[in-house]
């Protein structure tokens, strides 16, 4: 459970750009990572890879919020605009009155 979490955690980081993808792999790193460091303190011994792959599964996971955050924050402010074609360029003019 402790390498499954450190993959997890390791592919969250990137797949947080792909929003979904990296809030699949970073609850499924924590998940994998609570549980196996709850089964290595049990055992009494300690689980590095697991304690990782948790950091990183959350690292994974706020990296997509922040993209998704950032992401609105764009398309926000962008649709407020409207082209005007009186003040486009001479291309866009000729293309428009050969368009009529």
């Amino acid at each position: 459970m402790g390498i499954a979490a450190l993959v997890c955690g390791i592919i969250a980081i990137p797949g947080a750009f792909a929003v979904w993808l990296g809030i699949i792999l970073g609850v499924l790193a924590i998940i994998f990572g609570l549980i196996a460091m709850n089964k290595a303190k049990q055992a009494g011994t300690k689980n590095t890879m697991a304690m990782i792959g948790t950091i990183l599964g959350a690292i994974g996971v706020v990296g997509a919020i922040i993209w998704i955050v950032v992401i609105v924050a764009i398309i926000s402010t962008t649709n407020n605009y409207e082209f005007d074609f009186n003040s486009a360029p001479a291309i866009i003019t000729q293309v428009r009155s050969i368009i009529g």
